[in-house]
């Protein structure tokens, strides 16, 4: 495997990088950062460009379309982080699909902060849930979330609507929709028939108040000292309870 060797950060190809990391939304492809996440994909994804800081041995990194050297200062810029691992790599986004089918699943319903969503995303895939809905909120690409979800966003099947296509979407596959509610029933004794989507909602608003009337509620126990959970800590617990 050739490098090319670049060593300006005004450099075409580094403006195009960055620029695909801050409008992910605009591109069909995505950078992802990171040798465990970039070696893991590549077994099951074919890297477009793959970008390594120059003291790391190229033979060690798998073939690329286009494989780059660059300084550490350019791999901050690229990445945008203050101490980078020095790779990253350009892959073809996955395909959204129709969830339809499918017996357990996870949405999101204007989930804002996109470590939440990512890591959300990671419990989901390592629970076994089938894929997840998202209805409006954080772009999945984008870099922050891509880091939280550590790779989940390209083996976990994904479908995207609003909220009019989602409650279609419930009545139509005959989804029960579960959330978390103060007033619901206990978590702990709840018994979930499938097919169902555990429904997540804003964290600072909660559901769309049409998607929240075609819900079930579970309750979390808490004590006294605390009202409420991080959605991604409470998403994690209601994921994994109702697959037990």
């Amino acid at each position: 495997m050739v490098a090319l060797s670049i060593k300006s950060l005004q450099h075409p190809i580094i403006k195009e990088l960055v620029e695909m990391r801050k409008l992910s939304s605009e591109h069909d492809h995505v950078l992802v950062m990171g040798k465990k996440i970039v070696l893991e994909l590549a077994q099951t994804h074919p890297i477009q460009t793959l970008i390594l800081q120059d003291h790391l041995d190229i033979a060690e990194f798998p073939e690329a379309e286009h494989t780059y050297q660059v300084s550490e200062a350019i791999i901050k810029k690229i990445t945008g982080l203050p101490a980078p691992e020095g790779i990253c790599a350009v892959i073809k986004k996955p395909k959204f699909v129709d969830l339809s089918q499918k017996t357990r699943i996870l949405a999101l319903d204007h989930v804002s902060d996109p470590g939440n969503l990512g890591n959300l995303l990671r419990t989901a895939l390592a629970l076994g849930y089938e894929g997840a809905y998202l209805i409006g909120g954080v772009n999945p690409f984008n870099d922050k979330a891509l880091r939280a979800a550590k790779g989940a966003t390209f083996y976990l099947p994904l479908q995207v609507g609003e909220p009019i296509d989602f409650l279609t979407f419930l009545e139509k596959s005959s989804i029960t929709g579960i959330t978390g509610s103060l007033r619901g029933a206990p978590l702990a004794s709840f018994r979930a028939t499938t097919p169902f989507a555990v429904i997540l909602g804003n964290e600072g608003c909660g559901l769309t108040p049409e998607i929240a009337n075609r819900c079930q509620g579970v309750t979390i126990p808490m004590s006294g000292q605390s009202e409420s959970l991080n959605v991604a800590v409470a998403g994690g617990i209601i994921l994994y309870a109702l697959v037990q």
